[in-house]
């Protein structure tokens, strides 16, 4: 789930990122039994590559991309591995393949001896059982055979096919590693093959025409149920928002067409459901037809955060305090808000069949809705006149606005959706033919001017590349003097623990200076020990040897250290009543700051170019708690509160840490606490806020089942530190360096860790988490992770949504 902001496309956008572009994809609609196949008995000969880019669609069932006369295939399978099937043998994946809201890019390479799976460019960890080299065969796309059942078919978009008759080759032939580190398209100029064929489903002049082969051969396609209108601009280069089926709770919405088409649960719920690309600013428009139902859906935005308070289930939009639903009841308001109707003009109802169009200014902070191209309380967008007024956006942690539509009237709807990509809204509205500002998408109603729709084409460039400011590296002690590489940059924060022993948590900055050590896990005071970090180095870190260095580099341990970039040893700072020494990364949003305690309450510069809305402090020369400042509005947390990090208490309402006040752009507040402020006492402080793209802070409140929360972060993450708020309950620590896999519990997550205790990597079912292009989700449903608690998160991207892959 994307969040981002801005209207303009800068360089670097999609028509310079990508040195090749895919402007197309066919959308395969499992509930019609979609396919295609080869005119003729296909004869290819080993070896052979197929190489095909997929978003997917529905999970959890059989879907296959392709299959060979019933006995060479590849398929995701109902508990969403990836299946190669060649004869009387097979490949399978023990990760799981659960992101919806991005592009995976697939490679089977294969010999008569062997053959392996390439998924985003890197090689598989596969399971093979006995194979025999490829026969001949009908070869059927997107379905197991020709059928008049759909149990196999492919749900989602598969776009530049390409089978290479008689070459094996590498991934490397069609796609390459970008800016970024993701892996985006690459022009295949190599031969096919006599049997070989390309289809880059560009030409949509006729529904037969959809299966062109353009490789030269001659291979074309017979389509089959598939209409013209599956063509999507929906692409590799240019991703656009669906509706987020990770995202269903407890009564869950099913989800159909690529998850472009959904129907609410009922169950005497009012359930809703959210897009997969969100808005903080910006101008920006989307469709929707209610094609069944009773009377009252809710169409319209809510913010993430506030979408967290109540998961059991997602009510509709207008039950938010940030919400806004056109319901078209009411008396006779219309616009329903924090469970209410607000007056909006004259009441207009809308029924089965009508297209309901929103256009989101969150530059003006308002919201528009029309029915049938007739905007409500005659307003007019392009002019910014007679919108519905809705929250800014950036206000403090409410997160992005994203499209949401529910029911309010416990009963089932079905909604047909179009952020662009929908041209035709599966046959049930005639095609418009109109595109945003930018040349961009297909609506069915003229966009207003300015408004743009919500694909990844129109996100600007991240300001912050990840892999510059923060990196995670894993190595194994040798118990003597080592240097540890590979960062990237010189860090100015290194947190390290042992991953295979009892060993604390440690922490050493560049501010407090070499072999200057803290431990979360404890309380004690910073220790002055040679022979730990001795040296923060242009690529990463030195170790010492003597004694005082078993807990980082004891001899066959292995070790994980989380580094993030500052600004060097720091500068002094004066912003506030205190001075302090100040490190600050502006760009990241990241600073380290030391200060001397003084009498009374106080404030300290943090060098940071906005508020944090993180800030975690120790006592340097006094054993005294580890506390932990947040403001998160969803879980009733703010600067009257504070959390500790070396244990798990809940968090406690007390005035004197932070004096009740919250951060400004220049300073914090710090009371009497000696935790934050005590004569005689030295102080380090590190603080945080969100960069959009980068990383992230908020809450979010569980649901209790393995079908657990999904938490939008606008990127892929590599980094995640979790602790309930309001339950008794430790932290814990995830990255993806540990070895990232999806979902299977040996592999992916590798295990928590516990910033307040001493444990090495802990290996549990209850903690099952996805990471994915756009934010993760809980699989199991843990109290410390996933219950009916509210828990704070801090999460740091591996890619901005933009510029990333499917997990």
């Amino acid at each position: 789930m994307a969040i981002f902001h801005g209207n303009s496309i800068p360089a670097g956008g999609s028509g310079s990122y990508y040195d090749y572009e895919i402007t197309n994809s066919l959308r395969f609609n499992k509930d019609n039994n979609p396919y295609l196949t080869h005119p003729d008995s296909f004869s290819p000969t080993s070896p052979y590559t197929v190489s095909f880019w997929v978003k997917r669609g529905k999970l959890s069932s059989n879907n296959y991309a392709y299959r060979i006369n019933s006995a060479d295939s590849f398929y995701f399978t109902s508990n969403d591995n990836i299946y190669v099937e060649r004869r009387t043998g097979g490949l399978s994946t023990s990760r799981v393949f659960r992101d919806i809201s991005s592009w995976y890019h697939i490679v089977v390479k294969s010999t008569s001896s062997d053959y392996k799976l390439y998924v985003n460019g890197v090689l598989e960890q596969t399971t093979t059982s006995g194979a025999n080299p490829y026969s001949a065969g009908t070869f059927n796309i997107g379905n197991s055979a020709p059928s008049t059942s759909s149990t196999n078919a492919f749900d989602g978009y598969m776009a530049e096919w390409h089978w290479v008759d008689g070459q094996a080759l590498g991934p490397e032939n069609f796609g390459e590693t970008g800016t970024y580190g993701d892996w985006k398209p690459k022009e295949y100029t190599g031969s096919h093959g006599s049997s070989g064929f390309h289809l880059d489903f560009k030409d949509s002049s006729s529904i037969s025409s959809l299966g062109n082969d353009v490789s030269g051969n001659g291979n074309h396609f017979t389509v089959n149920n598939i209409a013209t209108g599956e063509q999507y601009p929906d692409s590799p280069t240019n991703n656009f928002a669906v509706m987020n089926n990770l995202d269903s709770g407890l009564f869950a919405t099913t989800f159909a067409g690529g998850n472009i088409n959904m129907t609410t649960g009922g169950q005497g719920q009012e359930p809703s459901n959210m897009a997969t690309i969100g808005m903080t600013s910006g101008k920006w428009y989307f469709e929707v037809v209610k094609s069944a139902g009773a009377s009252y859906p809710a169409l319209g935005i809510r913010a993430d955060q506030a979408a967290t308070i109540s998961p059991f289930p997602k009510d509709n939009p207008g039950k938010s305090p940030s919400g806004y639903a056109y319901v078209g009841a009411g008396t006779p308001q219309n616009i329903l808000n924090n469970g209410s109707y607000v007056s909006y003009g004259t009441l207009v109802g809308y029924g089965n069949g009508d297209l309901v169009s929103m256009a989101v200014d969150l530059d003006n902070n308002k919201m528009y809705w029309a029915k049938n191209g007739v905007y409500l309380n005659s307003a007019n967008p392009s002019t910014n006149s007679n919108g519905f007024s809705i929250t800014p956006a950036n206000q403090t942690n409410l997160g992005a606005y994203f499209p949401c539509f529910g029911d309010i009237d416990l009963s089932s709807y079905v909604f047909n959706c179009n952020f662009g990509q929908n041209r035709g809204f599966d046959g049930n509205i005639s095609p418009g033919g109109n595109s945003d500002d930018n040349g961009i998408g297909n609506f069915k109603y003229a966009p207003p001017a300015g408004f743009l729709s919500l694909c990844t084409a129109n996100l600007p460039d991240p300001t912050v590349m990840p892999s510059e400011h923060f990196t995670p590296v894993i190595y194994t002690g040798t118990g003597a003097t080592k240097s540890v590489t590979g960062v990237g940059f010189q860090p100015d924060l290194v947190w390290m623990k042992s991953r295979s022993n009892l060993y604390n948590h440690q922490q050493h900055d560049a501010v407090r200076g070499a072999n200057k050590q803290l431990r979360s896990s404890h309380n004690q005071a910073e220790q002055s020990l040679s022979g730990t970090l001795t040296s923060f180095d242009s690529d990463g870190f030195s170790l010492g040897s003597d004694t005082n260095t078993w807990e980082v580099n004891k001899s066959g341990s292995t070790y994980v250290a989380w580094n993030w970039k500052a600004n060097g040893s720091g500068s002094a700072n004066t912003d506030g009543s205190i001075s302090s020494t100040v490190s600050a990364n502006t760009n990241a949003g990241f600073s380290i700051i030391t200060y001397s305690g003084a009498s009374g309450n106080g404030t300290v510069g943090h060098g940071l170019s906005k508020a944090p809305n993180l800030v975690i402090t120790k006592s340097r020369n006094a054993a005294d708690q580890w506390r932990v400042g947040s403001i998160q509005s969803a879980a009733s947390m703010d600067f009257t509160d504070y959390l500790r990090l070396n244990d798990a208490g809940s968090f406690t309402d007390e005035i004197t840490t932070w004096n009740d006040t919250a951060p400004t752009s220049s300073v914090f507040s710090v009371g009497i606490d000696s935790a934050t402020n005590h004569p005689g006492y030295t102080y380090v402080s590190y603080c945080f806020h969100d960069v959009e793209g980068y990383s992230k802070i908020g809450s979010y409140k569980g649901n209790g089942i393995s079908d657990g929360t999904f938490v939008n972060c606008g990127f892929r993450p590599q980094f995640l530190l979790i602790k309930p708020i309001n339950y008794g309950d430790g932290w814990k620590l995830w990255d993806t360096t540990r070895g990232a896999q999806n979902g299977r519990y040996n592999q992916y997550p590798p295990g928590d860790l516990k910033p307040n205790q001493t444990n090495a990597e802990n290996f549990s079912t209850a903690f099952n988490i996805d990471f994915v292009s756009n934010g993760f989700k809980w699989r199991g449903a843990d109290g410390s992770v996933n219950a009916g608690y509210h828990y704070l998160y801090y999460a740091i991207a591996e890619q901005p949504f933009k510029h990333t892959n499917a997990r």
